[in-house]
């Protein structure tokens, strides 16, 4: 056991949870920007999570255990299918929803993905330092324009502005119990690191596919189209910038 690595992974995870909090902080802040930069930081994390999946994630774990991953990565979409299907946990980006839901199927549904984020942040970690940064940034990145939506369906359920932090706050520390238990359990048994990684490339797959990308169909002015458009190949490249420069 790395003691150093753990608090690492600690670290990363706290970075990642308390930092992602700062579209919720935004949306407090000034309703009018926040709805307005939505959608471009939507397109931003969509194209992130593909890049860390495809880029970083997939190859790296496909040099630890060949192509017996490929089928771990479908298992990881099919995961999150069926986390989205049966644990009520649909990101919203916009706080008039289709489907507005209760406050507590926020709450848990949130506290659930978090902790889901923090084991993924640790099972990249030990496999490699570089990639664990990687995939930390990537789930930074996306969940600025889900607590955006978060905050703004727990504001339009008339709860006070001091418990939806407090809240979130605590949802976003659950991440940092996910990576503990993550890094006790996978530390005994190795072998299965490579392959809980591929299930998290499945997962930003999932996400951004199904989830990011739909919504920025929901635009349909042609100069923002183009902007999105844009943003979510800018998103790409720079995850492409930053594992060439890790070396990941």
């Amino acid at each position: 056991m790395d003691i150093n690595i753990l608090l690492m992974i600690i670290g990363a995870t706290l970075i990642s949870g308390v930092l992602g909090l700062s579209g919720g902080l935004l949306l407090l802040l000034s309703k009018k920007f926040a709805e307005k930069v939505s959608l471009g930081l939507v397109s931003f994390a969509a194209g992130t999570l593909l890049a860390a999946a495809f880029f970083d994630l997939i190859p790296e774990t496909f040099e630890e255990a060949g192509i017996s991953i490929l089928p771990f990565v479908l298992i990881g979409l099919c995961v999150f299918y069926l986390l989205e299907k049966f644990v009520i946990w649909h990101h919203c980006h916009d706080a008039h929803c289709e489907h507005k839901k209760l406050k507590f199927s926020i709450i848990i549904g949130d506290t659930l993905h978090n902790f889901i984020d923090g084991a993924l942040i640790a099972s990249t970690f030990l496999i490699d330092f570089n990639l664990g940064i990687v995939t930390a940034i990537a789930v930074l990145i996306h969940e600025i324009p889900q607590e955006i939506g978060d905050f703004g369906i727990l504001l339009s359920t008339k709860m006070k502005r001091g418990k939806i932090i407090l809240y979130n706050v605590f949802s976003a520390l659950v991440s940092v119990i996910g990576a503990i238990l993550t890094f006790f359990f996978l530390d005994y048994v190795q072998a299965f690191v490579p392959y809980v990684a591929a299930i998290a490339a499945g997962g930003f797959i999932y996400i951004a596919a199904a989830d990011l990308i739909p919504e920025t169909h929901k635009e349909y002015s042609r100069t923002k189209t183009v902007l999105y458009t844009l943003v979510f190949f800018a998103g790409i490249g720079i995850m492409y910038l930053l594992g060439l420069w890790l070396g990941v």
